[in-house]
């Protein structure tokens, strides 16, 4: 195997590396979630800024005015949907950086095997 084999294999490892690593990170992410809610950032943010009882639409159509407010249930179905669509997208990036490390370390190894080595060249004109 040549030097760009060996370097696409190192690649191809450090993919695989950086998906898994993107996966714990996800895990401990989704645990402290579950734990104590008020230490992750984005839920911290939503919280801060979602409050229950606010309107969140509101205004005038014709001589009659509307409004939608932002109910206890409603608030805890639009996190939990937030929730989910974040480590859902998170998850399908390291799904697809492992698999890309993966390929580089299969098409590599392929063509490896596929190679013979060559038998050493001898040295022509050369004096001992």
């Amino acid at each position: 195997m040549n030097d760009l084999g060996k370097i696409f294999l190192l690649v191809g490892g450090a993919l695989v590396v950086a998906g898994v690593v993107l996966l714990g990170f996800l895990g401990v992410a989704i645990y402290q979630v579950i734990e104590a809610p008020n230490n992750v950032g984005l839920v911290k943010f939503v919280l801060e800024n979602l409050r229950s009882g606010e309107r969140m639409i509101y205004g005038h159509t014709g001589n009659e005015t509307f409004e939608l407010s932002v109910t206890e249930p409603a608030r805890t179905v639009f996190l939990l949907f937030l929730a989910v669509m974040t480590f859902w997208i998170i998850a399908g990036i390291a799904k697809s950086i492992i698999a890309a490390g993966v390929n580089m370390i299969r098409v590599m190894s392929s063509v490896a095997k596929e190679q013979p080595a060559l038998p050493p060249t001898p040295h022509v004109g050369r004096v001992d």
